[in-house]
């Protein structure tokens, strides 16, 4: 790519305004063409006496700072993008009593480097609260992990669409997942 062809895709705006009162400068904002709706996926600008104000020498300084959650949003609104890191593949969630946060880390690691998406609740709020996050996420199997779970080796596995509910290893689950195999 050519320095004219980034050039030629700038624009300038004299009127935007950031709300932060400590840039002393210059501001920006980047978007992306795509994905217009969801507003700049980064921002930033020049900031000389911020360094100065938490009690540092004067420094002159420029920064910027990435949405994530925009980028998110823009990754997740475009299907070949999801196919191409795999968001549209299956997800579980690892529900837990937070006495075993260990064992759900190891099954998230394991599960993870078979390809398939786990994610847990890392504020490890209570058993309730993860089921409901569950079913925010729209995952399609959470997998159920506590004291009976440990005690027997199995893992209970909930469909989360149809709320069906059964008792399997981390093995079994991992090969019916590779055949692509309801649980």
């Amino acid at each position: 790519m050519k320095s004219t062809d980034i050039a030629s895709r700038l624009v300038i705006d004299s009127t935007l305004v950031r709300g932060l009162s400590y840039y002393t400068g210059p501001i920006f904002e980047i978007m992306i063409p795509q994905g217009k709706e969801v507003g700049s996926i980064s921002g930033g600008g020049r900031y000389d006496k911020l360094v100065e104000l938490f009690g540092g020498e004067p420094t002159p300084a420029v920064g910027i700072s990435f949405g994530i959650e925009r980028i998110v949003d823009l990754i997740q609104s475009n299907e070949k993008q999801k196919k191409k890191i795999g968001i549209d593949g299956p997800v579980i969630q690892i529900v837990y009593d937070p006495n075993h946060y260990d064992n759900v880390l190891k099954i998230a690691q394991e599960l993870r480097k078979k390809g398939i998406r786990a994610e847990y609740d890392l504020l490890q709020r209570n058993f309730s609260k993860q089921l409901k996050l569950a079913n925010q996420n729209s995952v399609k199997y959470s997998l159920i992990l506590g004291q009976d779970e440990i005690q027997s080796g199995k893992l209970s596995v909930k469909d989360m669409d149809t709320g069906a509910q059964k008792q399997m290893t981390l093995e079994e689950i991992l090969v019916r997942l590779n055949k692509n195999e309801p649980l």
